[in-house]
């Protein structure tokens, strides 16, 4: 995994698109060769999920910027430490 990302974010997100890709699957081969078309309940979810996922998405780009503006600040703290026993 990514340094930096979390896994529960990672699995959640690949759970929804597969989700999202066996719905899509399904609506094509309604669409083009004549099977039975999903139900009413599927349609509705499907917006759901994609708002999740983009839920999901701004979250974890918080998060990640979150945590690199922390790494960032670590950083420079060390930097500055080392500035103070050098004088």
């Amino acid at each position: 995994m990514f340094q930096g990302r979390a896994a529960t974010f990672a699995e959640l997100v690949n759970r929804l698109i597969s989700l999202l890709a066996r719905t899509t699957a399904t609506l094509i081969l309604a669409a083009f060769r004549g099977r039975k078309q999903p139900a009413v309940t599927e349609w509705v979810s499907f917006p759901f999920i994609l708002v999740a996922v983009g839920f999901l998405t701004r979250a974890e780009r918080k998060r990640s910027a979150e945590a690199a503006k922390a790494e960032v600040e670590t950083a420079q703290g060390g930097a500055h430490a080392a500035d103070e026993e050098a004088r």
